[in-house]
């Protein structure tokens, strides 16, 4: 007598097929938690950014022109800003870039995600004094910034979000 032995082609499809159907819930909830954790961390780093600068402030009078001022060190490459004479830009090696200038503001970005925080000491775009704004001008960005904080206003830089 034949014994059956291993598994037909049809339970191997519908193993192959339940996995892809699992794969395909979980790939895009797996996207969303790298983004909320980039978005974490560049928010992380522009706060330690705006207690040293504002501790620059209190000593000098003035709004630091460079990272160098600080007294915070991100490992980074700094550059002069082609656009702004009074201004420095960092480049981080894991792709993230932050910005400062002599008009009180500091800013980060992650270009591969889209991301893009920044912070003004005047209010500005009905974000109140002390919070951070998040422009988002993709739907997955607007998601992320209603889960991190509130929407104030649409521009042309997508839907601005406000984060205390």
């Amino acid at each position: 007598m034949y014994q059956k032995s291993g598994f037909t082609l049809i339970e191997l499809l519908v193993v192959v097929l339940i996995i892809g159907i699992l794969s395909a819930v979980a790939l895009p909830q797996y996207e969303n938690a790298v983004l909320k954790s980039r978005a974490a961390g560049l928010l992380s780093n522009l706060k330690t950014l705006r207690q040293a600068a504002e501790v620059y402030y209190l000593a000098n009078g003035k709004y630091p022109v460079s990272f160098s001022e600080l007294d915070v060190s991100l490992a980074g490459e700094e550059r002069g800003d082609p656009v702004e004479a009074n201004s420095s830009l960092l480049y981080l090696s894991d792709g993230s870039s932050y910005a400062l200038d002599q008009d009180g503001y500091i800013g980060a970005g992650w270009d591969k995600y889209g991301l893009t925080f920044n912070y003004w000491y005047t209010p500005i775009w009905g974000v109140k004094e002390g919070c951070f704004l998040m422009r988002a001008p993709t739907e997955k960005l607007k998601k992320l910034g209603r889960s991190m904080g509130r929407f104030t206003q649409t521009t042309v830089y997508g839907d601005i979000f406000e984060i205390c």
